[in-house]
């Protein structure tokens, strides 16, 4: 799958000559360490004001995507109806078609994330393992920064991940620890909360168990069923949110 798109050609013509070095669009630096780690705390703090888990999403996803420079940011919820992961917060360029698809538990990159319990810097080198579809539609890509969330418990909630980070962007062991944490309270508000998908909300007592196939979670899917919808405009101001459930329910 591929996010490309062919143009035609509409004639011969003479490409331009290239730009001096001096009058070349200098490329947009990626934040300091010292940048980084304040867009990340301000985004702990910016959670306890957060309405719905789809808006504190959006936030985490968007204080990351700042951060770490990067083709893609992609946010992973669970469904505890299903076990799956869906994809309810997308950034970059065609990204929004990747809403609301599910990737399951087994999926091996954010496996290794939650196997893990912090985040991880994926290689998709020569000696790394084959990327995953959701990777594959970006073109080439050399790998990914996957952020587990997670609740006390250590049962995976959730996950943030940015494909493709900037060569320049500052991953190291102390930006990936703010990022942890960051996560760490976002897995704070899904617990106090519940999740959202598309538009139903999900209690926090619904929320998955660490063994996927206990009666507990037969039960939670039979209330999943019976969970009442929600206009999420009434309850997340963020416009961009906003147009992104709108994506879904044309796609869904």
């Amino acid at each position: 799958m591929s996010g490309g798109m062919s143009i035609p050609k509409m004639g011969i013509s003479t490409p331009a000559p290239p730009l001096p070095a001096r009058l070349r669009p200098a490329a947009a630096p990626s934040p300091s360490t010292a940048q980084v780690m304040s867009v990340l705390s301000l985004a702990v703090a910016d959670l306890k004001s957060a309405e719905s888990s789809l808006e504190a999403t959006s936030l985490c996803l968007g204080a990351l995507f700042r951060a770490f420079p990067a083709r893609a940011a992609l946010a992973h919820v669970v469904d505890p109806s299903t076990g799956e992961f869906a994809i309810t917060c997308a950034l970059g360029e065609d990204a929004d078609r990747l809403l609301m698809t599910r990737e399951p538990i087994s999926d091996w990159v954010l496996a290794a994330a939650f196997f893990s319990k912090r985040p991880i810097v994926i290689d998709h080198g020569p000696l790394g393992a084959a990327p995953p579809e959701r990777h594959a539609f970006f073109g080439q890509v050399r790998g990914a920064v996957v952020v587990p969330i997670l609740a006390a418990d250590g049962t995976p909630l959730g996950a943030l991940e940015l494909v493709d980070t900037a060569r320049s962007a500052m991953v190291d062991r102390r930006t990936l620890t703010a990022a942890g944490e960051l996560a760490d309270a976002c897995a704070v508000f899904f617990e106090e909360h519940g999740v959202q998908l598309r538009n139903v909300v999900l209690p926090s007592g619904m929320l998955p168990p660490a063994d996927p196939v206990s009666d507990e979670l037969v039960e939670m899917r039979a209330r999943a069923d019976s969970t009442p919808e929600v206009d999420p405009r009434a309850t997340i101001p963020d416009l961009e949110v906003v147009e992104a459930i709108e994506v879904m329910r044309r796609t869904g």
